[in-house]
């Protein structure tokens, strides 16, 4: 959107500096330190679910390629 298309709708631009001092401009309260870590945090924990969910998988289809092995 352009800068005249913003100002219709009754937005106006705003430094960094300002957007860091006003209530709610700032990423999780302005601590880097929180933001990452949240982000981390949840990364983390995604990557952890799924190796489990491959893990559970693989160990599944292993052993399902051996019960056919064993038939034959």
């Amino acid at each position: 959107m352009k800068n005249s298309e913003l100002k219709n709708l009754g937005l106006q631009e705003m430094e960094l500096k300002e957007m860091t001092s006003i209530e709610g401009g700032a990423l999780i309260g302005g601590d880097p330190t929180a933001f990452l870590g949240g982000l981390l945090g949840a990364v983390l924990g995604t990557v952890t679910a799924v190796a489990g969910d491959a893990g559970t998988f693989v160990n599944k289809t292993l052993a399902n390629v051996l019960k056919l092995i064993m038939m034959q």
